[in-house]
C-alpha cells in the first residue's frame, strides 16, 4: 500500500503536511546544525576541566557522570527556551499571512485537531533536537554516577518543559495576526509568565512564614503523601514556582527524587499545558479573521485622547508643541510619509516612547542618589547595571524590529512596487525611508546615555572617595561609542534583510539570528582555546573574544578591560574603529545591492 494510503489511516493528514513540510525547507536543517553546534561548543566547554583530569588519570573520571549529566540537561534546557518559541509561534500566523487558516477551518479537520496536529508537528521537531544530545549522555553515563532513574526524571523534565514551552508559544501564535507580533509576544509574555511571580514575590518582601501559604503546602502534602511516601513541597517558596518544570532540577534532591515525586510535583505544568492549548482553540477560531490594525498606533491615539484631556486646564490652556497635521510633503515625499504618517516616525509619539523608556530609567538612577548608593566602596549598583543591560536588549530589538520592517513590510502591504515608481534614485529613497529610523535611533539612545552619563558622574565620586580604579573617562567614551556605532550597525544589518527577505518575519528572524550569533560566535570559540592554550592577558588570542560586538559592553561595565590589555585605551579604540568600519561596509553594501534586491532599474 503507498505512503498516501498510510497516512490517511493514520487519521493525521496535516501532521504529514507540516512534518513533509519542514523536512523539505533549508531553515530545519541550519536551525538543527545551529542548535548543534551550540550544544556541543557548550558541551566542550563544560566538560573540558573534567576530561582534563582523566589524561592524566583516566580513574579520577568515575563517579563523575552525575556533574557532567546535570550540565548537559542544563543546556538542554537552555535550548529549549532558546529555539522551541522561534520554531512554534510561527505555525498559525503563517497560515493567516498566507490566507490559508480559513481553508483549514473548510474542511473536516475541527478546530482541536488543527491545534493539536499543528502543536504535535512542533514538539517532534524539538524532539529531533534533544536527541543530537544522546551521544553525550551516553559519554556521561559511561563516566558512572548516573542510574536510570535519574536519566527518565530528567528525560520527563526536558519533555514537560518542551510540551509546555511549545503550547504557550502555539497559543501566542492563534492570539496575535502576524508572525513578528507573535514572535515578540512570546518571548515577552514567555519572560512574565516564567519571572513575573518570582520576581514580585522576592521584592515585595512577602513574609515566608505566611500561614496562608504555610496551610496551602501542608495541605498539599498531607493529600499526596500517601502517594509519593514523603513531602511533595519542602519549603513555601516552591509553590510560588509551581508551573515551570525546570524548578524541578534544582528544588529535587537527587537523592531522594523519584518518578512519582517528581510527577505529582509537575502536576501545574501539566495543568498549564491543558490551559494553553484550550486558549490556542479558543483563539483559533475567534481570532481566524482578525483585520489588520497597527496596534501600537492604536494604543497612541488612546494616549493622545488621554493628553489632550489632561491638556485641558487652567495652567496649559490646551497648547500644542507639536502640530503635524497641517503638514504637506514637498520635494522628500517619502521622507514626509515616514515620519508624518508612520507611528514610530512621527514626534509625539516618539515622545510618548521616550518618555515610557526614560522615566524608569530616572527614577531608578534617582532612587539610588536618594538612598546613598555609590557612596560607598561597592563600585556600582547591581540594579543599574541590570537596567543598563536590559536597555541595550529592548533598544537593540527596537531598532531591528523596525530596520527590518522598512522593506519587507511594504512587500506585505504590496506597496513596494508603488514606492519603486516614484523618480527617485534608489539611494534617495533608502535614505528618505531611514528617516523615522533615525528618529527611534536617537529616542532609544536617550535612555542608555542618561545611564552611561549617570554611572560616569557614580564612578568619579568613588574613585574620589575610595581609591577605585573605576576610570570614568574611559566607561564614558567606551560606552558613548558602543551607542553611537553598535545601534547604526544593528540598523543597517537589518535594513539589509529586510531587502534580501520577501516577509517581515523572515527578515526579523534572520536579522536576530545575524545579531546574536556574531556577538555569540567568538565567545564560544574562544573560551575552549582559552582554556587550552591558558590564555593570559595581553595574550594575541584574547583580542578574538572582541570580535563580537557585545563583548566590550560588560567589560566596560564592569571594569575589566584591563584583563585584556594592560592598555585599556588601546583597546577601545582598536574595537571601535573595527566596527565603525563594520558599520561603513555593510553601510554601502546596503546601498550597492538595493537596487539588485529591490528588482529596480536606476531612474536615468
Amino acid at each position: 500500500m503507498s505512503s498516501g494510503s498510510s497516512r490517511l489511516r493514520l487519521g493525521l493528514p496535516l501532521l504529514a503536511k507540516e512534518l513533509l513540510e519542514q523536512s523539505a525547507r533549508k531553515r530545519t536543517y541550519v536551525l538543527r546544525t545551529v542548535y548543534a553546534f551550540l550544544l556541543f561548543a557548550g558541551g566542550l566547554m563544560m566538560f573540558y576541566e573534567v576530561i582534563r583530569y582523566g589524561m592524566t588519570n583516566p580513574l579520577s573520571v568515575l563517579g563523575r557522570g552525575r556533574d557532567v549529566f546535570q550540565m548537559l540537561i542544563g543546556l538542554q534546557v537552555a535550548g529549549i527556551y532558546l529555539f522551541m518559541p522561534a520554531i512554534t509561534c510561527t505555525v498559525i500566523t503563517s497560515e493567516k499571512e498566507r490566507k490559508t487558516l480559513g481553508l483549514l477551518l473548510l474542511t473536516k479537520l475541527g478546530p482541536w485537531t488543527i491545534v493539536l496536529e499543528k502543536y504535535l508537528g512542533r514538539c517532534f521537531t524539538m524532539l529531533t533536537f534533544l536527541m543530537l544530545s544522546l551521544p553525550m549522555m551516553a559519554f556521561a553515563y559511561s563516566m558512572g554516577g548516573v542510574n536510570a532513574g535519574d536519566i527518565l526524571i530528567k528525560s520527563w523534565i526536558l519533555m514537560l518543559t518542551t510540551l509546555q514551552v511549545g503550547a504557550f508559544a502555539l497559543m501566542c501564535s492563534c492570539l496575535f495576526r502576524t508572525t513578528t507580533g507573535a514572535f515578540i509576544g512570546t518571548y515577552l509574555l514567555g519572560f512574565l509568565f516564567y519571572f513575573g511571580p518570582a520576581i514580585v514575590y522576592e521584592w515585595s518582601g512577602m513574609d515566608r512564614n505566611w500561614s496562608t501559604v504555610e496551610l496551602l503546602r501542608e495541605s498539599l502534602n498531607t493529600l499526596f503523601e500517601p502517594l509519593v511516601g514523603s513531602d511533595v513541597f519542602q519549603h513555601q517558596d516552591q509553590l510560588v514556582l509551581l508551573w515551570i518544570p525546570t524548578v524541578m532540577l534544582f528544588e529535587t534532591s537527587s537523592s531522594t527524587a523519584t518518578l512519582p515525586l517528581v510527577f505529582v510535583q509537575s502536576l501545574p505544568s501539566q495543568l498549564s499545558i491543558v490551559i494553553f492549548l484550550c486558549l490556542a482553540r479558543v483563539w483559533l477560531v475567534k481570532r481566524a479573521f482578525v483585520p489588520p490594525r497597527n496596534a501600537v498606533l492604536s494604543w497612541f491615539r488612546k494616549l493622545d485622547g488621554l493628553f489632550v484631556r489632561l491638556n485641558q486646564n487652567r495652567l496649559t490652556k490646551g497648547r500644542v508643541l507639536f502640530n503635524e497635521a497641517t503638514t504637506l510633503p514637498e520635494d522628500q515625499p517619502i521622507a514626509w510619509r515616514e515620519t508624518r504618517k508612520k507611528s514610530l516616525g512621527t514626534v509625539r509619539y516618539l515622545i510618548r516612547v521616550f518618555l515610557v523608556l526614560e522615566a524608569p530609567v530616572l527614577t531608578i538612577c534617582l532612587s539610588i542618589v536618594i538612598l546613598g548608593a555609590g557612596t560607598s566602596s561597592q563600585a556600582i549598583p547591581d540594579e543599574l547595571s541590570l537596567l543598563f543591560f536590559l536597555m541595550w536588549m529592548l533598544s537593540v530589538l527596537l531598532v531591528v524590529v523596525k530596520a527590518s520592517s522598512l522593506i519587507a513590510g511594504e512587500r506585505t502591504h504590496e506597496t513596494l512596487d508603488v514606492l519603486l515608481t516614484t523618480p527617485l534614485t534608489t539611494e534617495e529613497l533608502i535614505s528618505q525611508k531611514l528617516r523615522g529610523l533615525w528618529r527611534l535611533l536617537f529616542v532609544v539612545a536617550v535612555p542608555l546615555l542618561t545611564i552611561i552619563l549617570f554611572e560616569t558622574w557614580l564612578r568619579g565620586i568613588v574613585t574620589r572617595l575610595w581609591g577605585h580604579r573605576l576610570s570614568a573617562g574611559l566607561y564614558f567614551l567606551s560606552s558613548v561609542l558602543a551607542v553611537l556605532i553598535y545601534l547604526p550597525l544593528a540598523a543597517w544589518i537589518s535594513l539589509y534583510f529586510g531587502m534580501r527577505m520577501q516577509t517581515q518575519a523572515r527578515a526579523l528572524f534572520a536579522s536576530l539570528a545575524t545579531i546574536v550569533g556574531w556577538c555569540l560566535g567568538p565567545v564560544l570559540m574562544f573560551i575552549p582555546l582559552a582554556v587550552i592554550f591558558t590564555v593570559g592577558r595581553n595574550d594575541e588570542l584574547l583580542f578574538l573574544i572582541l570580535a563580537g560586538p557585545a563583548t566590550i559592553i560588560p567589560f566596560t561595565e564592569f571594569s575589566a578591560l584591563r584583563e585584556i590589555a594592560d592598555a585599556p585605551w588601546v583597546v577601545v579604540v582598536l574595537n571601535f574603529v573595527f566596527f565603525g568600519m563594520a558599520a561603513l561596509v555593510i553601510r554601502a553594501k546596503c546601498l550597492r545591492d538595493a537596487s539588485r534586491l529591490l528588482g529596480r532599474a536606476e531612474p536615468r
